[in-house]
C-alpha cells in the first residue's frame, strides 16, 4: 500500500508585535493647524524560516508619515510579526502563502496597532485602507515572467535583487507600493 499523502495546512503559532514607535512633529502647534492632513504609507514584508521544521516569520512593518499643509505632524511605524506552520507544500507555494496569506493576516493586527498609536498621539483616528497581498503577487509573478521572456540588461542596470532572491525564503524583504495593493486597483500601468 502507498504511503498516504499528509494534508496540507497552515497554522498560526503566534502573532505579536515587534516594535512600534510614534514621533509627533511640530507639537503643539500642529493640532491649530489648517489644511488637510495627508499620510504617505510605507509597507515591507519580509519572511524567513524559524529553527523548527516547516516554521517560519513573517513581518510585516509600516511606516506613515504623515503632514497637515507644509508642516509634518507625525511619523508612526509598526512591526507586526506572525509564526506560521506550513506542512504539506512544495515550495512554490510555500513561497506564494508567505506573500500573500501571511501578509494579509498580519495587515489587520498592524493596521490596528497604527491607529492606536495615532489616537493616543492626540491626532484623528488613522483609518488604513484594506490591501490585497495576493493581486500584488500576482503581478510580480507576471512582471517576472515577462522579465525572463527579455533579454538580461547589462550588469548593475536597473536591476534590484531582494535578499534571499534565487534561493530559499530566507529574510526576503520587499517594498511594496501602497496603490497596487487596494481592492480592485490595476495597480501601475506597465
Amino acid at each position: 500500500m502507498p504511503p498516504k499523502a499528509q494534508p496540507s495546512s497552515v497554522n498560526i503559532k503566534k502573532i505579536y508585535l515587534k516594535g512600534s514607535t510614534f514621533q509627533p512633529k511640530n507639537v503643539p502647534g500642529i493640532f491649530s493647524q489648517t489644511g488637510k492632513e495627508v499620510q504617505q504609507l510605507q509597507i515591507q514584508v519580509r519572511n524567513r524560516a524559524s529553527s523548527e521544521s516547516d516554521s517560519y516569520e513573517v513581518s510585516m512593518k509600516l511606516t506613515v508619515a504623515a503632514k497637515k499643509g507644509d508642516f509634518e505632524a507625525y511619523t508612526v511605524q509598526v512591526e507586526q510579526a506572525g509564526e506560521f506552520e506550513l506542512k504539506g507544500f512544495d515550495e512554490v507555494q510555500k513561497k506564494q502563502i508567505l506573500e500573500t496569506l501571511c501578509p494579509n493576516m498580519l495587515y489587520p493586527y498592524a493596521t490596528a496597532a497604527v491607529a492606536d498609536l495615532v489616537t493616543k498621539g492626540g491626532f484623528p483616528a488613522l483609518l488604513l485602507a484594506p490591501m490585497n497581498f495576493d493581486q500584488v503577487y500576482q503581478q510580480r509573478v507576471a512582471q517576472q515572467a515577462r522579465a525572463s521572456a527579455r533579454p538580461a540588461p547589462a550588469a548593475g542596470v536597473g536591476l534590484f535583487a531582494s535578499p534571499g532572491a534565487g534561493g530559499e525564503d530566507s529574510d526576503k524583504e520587499e517594498f511594496l507600493d501602497p496603490a497596487e495593493l487596494l481592492p480592485g486597483s490595476g495597480g501601475a500601468a506597465t
